[in-house]
């Protein structure tokens, strides 16, 4: 009989182990999922502003480009 606790006990542990690393595999996909969703609201926000810039300053003389 206490054979088989002591396997019960590793197996569980092996268990809380597997479950443990699925948990923060998915923790650190939603974590990076979110850096990488701001980077790109960042890119087109500066993209945004950039070409916004532009526009309004070819509106206003188009002559100074040329």
């Amino acid at each position: 009989m206490s054979t088989f606790k002591s396997v019960n006990k590793s197996w569980r542990a092996g268990q809380v182990a597997v479950e443990a690393l699925l948990v923060v595999i998915i923790f650190a996909l939603l974590i990076f999922g979110g850096i990488e969703l701001s980077r790109g609201v960042a890119v087109r926000q500066a993209l945004d502003s950039g070409t916004g810039a532009a526009t309004r300053a070819l509106s206003l003389d188009p002559t100074q480009w040329g």
